[in-house]
């Protein structure tokens, strides 16, 4: 049993989780980089704690938005919305669309498979 009185789960159950969190991120056409996926593996293995590969995500992303120095400006139009990129002002600071398309694919797998937990 675990601190909250949750049965611990087996590899196995572990592994289901995270393919089936990995599998529905894919369908957005988003696919998880090498170092996310160690990560989980981590993590199946029972070598990180559960919900470590979250924490280390957005991390990991927010570092990137930061070390960009970019300042969103909204747009006249849409205030939700970058006026030179036309990406969605976000809390990770990142305003390249393919670096927030990964970002939202490993962080939306990762809290999947927290729900799933």
């Amino acid at each position: 049993m675990t601190k909250n009185n949750k049965p611990t789960r087996t590899k196995e159950e572990r592994r289901e989780s995270w393919d089936y969190a990995i599998g529905m991120a894919k369908i957005d056409g988003g696919e998880p980089t090498q170092e996310f996926l160690c990560l989980a593996e981590q993590e199946i293995n029972g070598d990180i704690p559960a919900g470590e590969t979250l924490k280390r995500t957005i991390a990991k992303w927010k570092e990137v938005g930061a070390k960009s120095g970019y300042k969103p400006e909204p747009s006249q139009s849409d205030p939700y919305v970058d006026a030179k990129t036309g990406v969605l002002i976000n809390k990770l600071g990142i305003y390249d669309k393919k670096l927030l398309k990964q970002a939202e694919t490993e962080i939306s797998a990762a809290r999947l498979e927290e729900l799933r937990r």
